[in-house]
């Protein structure tokens, strides 16, 4: 883990040159080199943007997790009747 950024594999970024924000829903990203694993590490599942502000949150709070049980319907019949 790199301690200054918090990310496990900084060596997926190793080639990013700058970050630029561009709108609410877009990035630029500038790259030292040219990278063909560039876009393939950024599709990996582990490989994640983190908003700075939800940081704290996502350490006892994080996306995604729900505590399942039998209350959460699964193994209940659904609407064709058969159990899934």
């Amino acid at each position: 883990m790199d301690s200054k950024t918090g990310t496990a594999h900084p060596e997926y970024y190793k080639d990013i040159d700058s970050v630029q924000i561009v709108n609410s829903h877009t990035l630029r990203i500038k790259l030292k080199n040219v990278s063909s694993m560039f876009l393939f590490n950024l599709a990996r599942p582990d490989s994640v943007i983190v908003n700075k502000l939800a940081i704290d949150k996502l350490k006892t709070a994080p996306v995604g997790t729900v505590r399942l049980g039998l209350s959460s319907g699964f193994g209940r019949q659904c609407c064709s009747g058969q159990i899934r």
